[in-house]
């Protein structure tokens, strides 16, 4: 009777092993499984912010080139038409000019404030 318990023992573990060995290895998986998943998450993530603030930076060259191409259109006007005025050959057009430039540029400047940093905006006023 002692080798038939020990002969039953040994099948119970062994059958328990078994069992446990498969259920052990599915929560190892699924274990490893969700870390991948949470690390794919986080590099996409990670992906997404860089391009978020490449498109952030590439709005704000766009905006800051536009206005200083805008300040130099205004600022060229504005130097034509103190010529005029300094010849004493002031026109309606030559003042619609300066006045359509002028207001072009505060137009640009206005929507450059929109995505300005805060540095920049600070430049800008002082």
């Amino acid at each position: 009777m002692g080798s038939a318990l020990i002969g039953l023992a040994a099948a119970v573990v062994g059958v328990t092993g078994t069992l446990m060995a498969s259920v052990l290895s599915q929560r190892l998986l699924a274990r490893v499984q969700s870390e991948q998943f949470a690390r794919q998450q986080q590099e996409a993530e990670t992906q997404w912010r860089r391009e978020q603030q490449v498109a952030e930076l590439t709005r704000r060259r766009e905006s800051y080139m536009n206005v200083n191409a805008a300040f130099r259109r205004y600022r060229t006007h504005l130097v034509a038409f103190l010529w005029y005025v300094h010849k004493g050959e002031v026109t309606a057009d030559a003042r619609e000019v300066v006045e359509e430039a002028r207001r072009e540029h505060h137009s640009v400047f206005a929507e450059a404030q929109m995505v300005a940093s805060a540095t920049v905006l600070a430049s800008w006023t002082a």
